[in-house]
């Protein structure tokens, strides 16, 4: 958690000089070591703790058999071979003692997800219509009121009542500092974060869920750490598009910046990644995030950090055939590196989970959006 919120901070480092609040992050960075060390700090004291314990009475108990053996040895009740077998096993009998505080914590992570689990099962959801359709085009206009995310009870909200509306095919940069809520934007968008108040608005009046099967299956999403399933990398590539062709697969990872890669592999486009496969640096599952999207033909892309792995001449490579894809598409782009808002239509500017600002690059640099007012 630490070293994540640390890459973070330097990944966001230009747009924190932008906003002028550069100094004052160091707060928040002292903050967060504090509350891991205290963490960390606490629970090694009651591992230390209950490990002493425990293997302070398994030695105690093996001593005291070695001393009843002793006393038997010396007054003659007990030959030396029975005596030093039991020695040898004493401490395998008494090992269970010694595993009651691994099995203690293991119990503890299984109450913890078990309750995690609980509160899923528990939580209300209303249902939803599952014959909804949904076809997003250029006539289409969608909006977001009021959406707040509040993930615990008295808890800061990650999203505070924000509110925009896109008609047809936009292109939408999301910026702001480390936790200002551009992945809770991004991922409410998606449909895996069910907001806690708010309302979607479909063509002024209808209402829709973005978990619904209607939505989703318009829906391409590419997040900052994408997921590799253990399959090939051509299968990995088509899993918005199952049906699509070789030939397709492959100007998709062409497109992506994937053409030495699979040069390089034994096996090609047949080499199988993800657990238990090769292993792939974070830029290399990137680039097979983003051939996902080349592949894909929905018509609402969400990119949340999708340049984050990349050496910024890889990103330059791939921004070209980025911005091809993006047309015929309304896009939320969500990044740290500001060259990309200079291609967006509308910018929506967060700060502590609530939107600023929203114009176009010229008009948030006309209103001084960048800098320390």
């Amino acid at each position: 958690m630490l070293s994540n919120h640390f890459v973070d901070s330097l990944k966001g480092l230009e747009t924190l000089k932008y906003l002028g609040i550069s100094r004052s992050h160091e707060r928040n960075i002292a903050k967060v070591s504090t509350d891991y060390r205290k963490a960390t700090m606490g629970t090694l004291r009651m591992a230390f703790l209950s490990s002493f314990a425990l293997d302070f009475f398994t030695m105690l108990s093996v001593a005291t058999v070695a001393v009843f053996l002793g006393l038997g040895l010396i007054e003659m009740t007990m030959n030396l071979p029975i005596a030093l077998g039991i020695l040898i096993l004493a401490p395998e009998y008494f090992l269970p003692v010694r595993e009651v505080g691994s099995d203690y914590h293991a119990t503890l992570d299984g109450q913890e997800a078990g309750r995690v689990i609980q509160a899923i099962i528990d939580k209300d959801v209303t249902e939803v219509a599952t014959d909804q359709t949904l076809d997003y085009d250029a006539n289409t206009r969608f909006a977001l009121q009021n959406i707040t995310v509040q993930h615990q009870e008295n808890a800061p909200t990650s999203l505070e009542a924000a509110s925009f509306s896109v008609s047809g095919f936009e292109k939408i940069g999301i910026i702001g500092a480390t936790g200002a809520g551009k992945s809770t934007i991004i991922d409410v968008l998606s449909g895996f974060l069910e907001p806690t108040s708010g309302e979607f608005i479909w063509n002024d009046e209808e209402r829709v869920q973005l978990r619904d099967a209607a939505w989703q299956s318009q829906v391409t999403y590419i997040p900052q750490h994408p997921y590799l399933f253990h399959e090939t990398v051509r299968e990995n590539i088509r899993f918005y598009a199952p049906e699509s062709d070789d030939a397709a697969v492959e100007r998709a990872a062409n497109a992506a910046g994937l053409r030495d890669l699979v040069t390089e592999l034994d096996a090609g486009y047949d080499t199988l990644v993800g657990e238990a496969g090769r292993i792939l640096s974070g830029g290399q599952e990137q680039r097979i995030a983003i051939a996902r999207a080349f592949l894909s033909d929905r018509r609402i892309v969400l990119m949340d950090e999708p340049t984050a792995h990349l050496d910024i001449e890889t990103e330059y490579e791939l921004k070209q055939p980025m911005l091809d894809l993006f047309e015929n598409r309304l896009v939320f782009f969500a990044t740290h590196r500001l060259h990309w808002m200079l291609e967006m239509d509308r910018i929506i500017v967060l700060d502590h989970g609530a939107i600023v600002e929203v114009g176009t690059h010229a008009e948030l640099l006309a209103k001084e959006a960048f800098t320390p007012s």
